[in-house]
């Protein structure tokens, strides 16, 4: 079973996405904020999605972490948030950030980038 890290700070946005993901055969891990993120790496999952803005540790902080940690360079991390700016945009990629997906979100179209990213083929265009 795939697992997933949903770092956000916004319980209501983690319990109802957790829900829906869990029943499409995935593994959830919360983290409402970025301290508690970091911790839950030791879980290994296959993809994090990533919010923006959190309180104390930043959605962009926790990226540079991510990825300084040589373990952490080969994991899908899909900036999921509600900042629409293309400085953020580009700031996550900059940051190395494999895609960027603008909340409130369709759950559907989460779905897609998700089988895309955890697909062996990752090359595959997506189509929403």
């Amino acid at each position: 079973m795939k697992k997933i890290l949903l770092i956000d700070d916004e319980k209501d946005f983690v319990d109802s996405t957790k829900e829906f993901l869990e029943m499409r055969g995935y593994t959830v891990i919360p983290a409402y904020n970025g301290i508690d993120a970091l911790k839950k790496m030791k879980e290994s999952p296959d993809i994090v999605l990533l919010d923006i803005k959190m309180p104390d540790m930043d959605g962009f902080e926790v990226l540079r972490h991510l990825r300084s940690n040589p373990d952490n360079l080969n994991t899908t991390i899909i900036m999921l948030t509600s900042k629409a700016e293309t400085d953020s945009i580009f700031e996550s990629r900059h940051l190395w950030a494999d895609d960027y997906l603008i909340k409130p979100a369709n759950l559907e179209d989460l779905l897609k980038l998700l089988k895309r990213y955890l697909d062996d083929d990752k090359r595959r265009p997506i189509v929403i």
